[in-house]
């Protein structure tokens, strides 16, 4: 995982006259997530809560005086959690190790609504809790988690499989597979954001000023100069829990990092995705 953090490059703190500059932000590339023991249980049941924010664990952000004690000023010092924006591939694997090869084929499952034509995507973007997929047919989804459901709202190719892909509804044999499937997160470097800052500057002559800010990467901070200018030492933080409900029984654990291939980061953004 590599991390870079943008300074004051495209302006200075004089634009708007109160020691911040704007475009201030930050990304971070590379680096997967696995997701690992999947069953033929509930698709429901089979949940991923997925993380993604930035921040700096020393407090440098709050500048808040609390208290003051026998003379001696008590500042704010617990550290913050802002959310950070994470696009991932999905790389979807069957327990044969045969991955999930989308193509022009594939239909979105379910009827897209009137006058939407989206194409099928294996890729989501997750921004602090939230979850975005085209999952039933709509261009953008918003959950509060991704289940294995959500991947089949998808496409039924998950499910029923494509070319050598049995497809994550395939039976198996329990003495011989202890898992059908797992699936690779990938952070997706072509991600991007962009923001449109439009100020007049306190010496300016009372001409307005507008910046362009455009910041890619895997996971991207916020381009916010009032949140994000004086976060002195930030650290992206993109983590994920697995739970599984089986007959009344559940279990839960940390998803492990995993080994990517680079180029699958820096892949350009194809019609349709991985």
């Amino acid at each position: 995982m590599q991390a870079n953090w943008a300074g004051d490059g495209l302006t200075n703190t004089v634009d708007v006259g109160n020691s911040s500059g704007v475009g201030v932000g930050g990304s971070s590339w590379y680096g997967a997530l696995a997701w690992t023991s999947l069953h033929t249980t509930d698709p429901h049941y089979q949940i991923m809560h997925l993380l993604s924010f930035v921040d700096d664990y020393d407090g440098s952000k709050n500048r808040a005086q609390v208290a003051t004690i026998w003379g001696a000023k008590i500042f704010d010092r617990a550290y913050n959690l802002t959310g950070a924006q994470t696009r991932y591939i999905l790389q979807v694997y069957d327990n044969r190790a045969n991955r999930l090869d989308i193509s022009v084929r594939s239909q979105i499952s379910g009827p897209p609504p009137p006058r939407d034509t989206p194409v099928v995507s294996l890729r989501i973007i997750v921004d602090f809790l939230n979850v975005w997929t085209n999952a039933g047919g709509y261009p953008v989804v918003r959950g509060f988690e991704l289940t294995l459901q959500d991947l089949y709202d998808i496409t039924d190719e998950v499910e029923m499989g494509l070319g050598d892909f049995r497809g994550l509804g395939a039976a198996i044999n329990p003495l011989r597979d202890s898992s059908q499937v797992w699936i690779r997160l990938v952070r997706d470097n072509s991600h991007s954001r962009v923001r449109i800052y439009s100020f007049t500057p306190a010496a300016g002559g009372g001409t307005t000023i507008t910046r362009h800010v455009t910041v890619s990467g895997g996971t991207i901070a916020p381009i916010d100069h009032v949140i994000m200018d004086n976060l002195q030492h930030p650290t992206f933080v993109t983590i994920a829990e697995i739970n599984t409900k089986f007959e009344g029984f559940g279990a839960a654990w940390w998803a492990p990092a995993a080994a990517s291939d680079p180029a699958i980061s820096n892949a350009p953004l194809i019609n349709p995705t991985p």
